[in-house]
């Protein structure tokens, strides 16, 4: 005969066991399909800059395959894989990034909370030309199978990262202080 302190025992060992098969954390990388892009105006036209060659990694937390939250998630992209097609834009938008002195664009996550359907609000860290601001962001989560997609954007201004708006042909053509910062970016689970 079992005694009841052996037999509760049992019972909360095999609970905490069902609900540990259920709830699981999984390291996810960066994979092929992200586009980071910055984009903005200037006094000839709209620009945009796209980069698919950022790296990153997230603990993310699953319940029975299903995404159910982000536990950490951090980016890194070299500054000057940012490309605009014009080789002149792209020269100027580096020097503007002081690309010499701080040549990544980093995101840490710090916080992010559940809303509607697969909106979530992500606050983190972005450092742009060695300037750190918190941003808060909508950031949608798409789950296909095993590959998690996060799609988002956030307007800011060059000056919050105290980058002086570039100019061209001897400040005939000025670029926008207000530029946006978007994403598509597709993690894998780490091998």
């Amino acid at each position: 005969m079992i005694n009841m302190k052996k037999f509760t025992a049992i019972l909360a060992f095999l609970s905490i066991s069902v609900v540990s098969l259920s709830f699981a954390q999984a390291t996810y990388v960066m994979s092929n399909g992200t586009e980071l892009m910055v984009s903005g105006t200037s006094t000839l036209h709209d620009w945009e800059m796209k980069s698919a060659k950022g790296t990153g990694q997230a603990v993310v937390t699953l319940e029975n395959g299903s995404f159910k939250g982000i536990q950490s998630l951090s980016v890194n992209l070299a500054a000057e894989t940012l490309e605009s097609g014009k080789s002149q834009m792209d020269r100027n938008a580096y020097k503007a990034l002081k690309t010499n002195k701080n040549p990544q664009i980093k995101y840490v996550l710090k916080e992010i909370k559940s809303g509607q359907g697969n909106t979530w609000t992500a606050t983190g860290d972005v450092t742009i030309a060695g300037v750190t601001k918190t941003m808060t962001m909508p950031v949608t989560v798409h789950q296909q199978g095993n590959v998690l997609e996060f799609k988002g954007s956030v307007s800011t201004k060059l000056t919050e990262f105290k980058i002086d708006p570039p100019t061209a042909m001897l400040g005939t053509i000025k670029t926008g202080n207000d530029v946006k910062l978007s994403f598509s970016a597709k993690f894998n689970p780490s091998k």
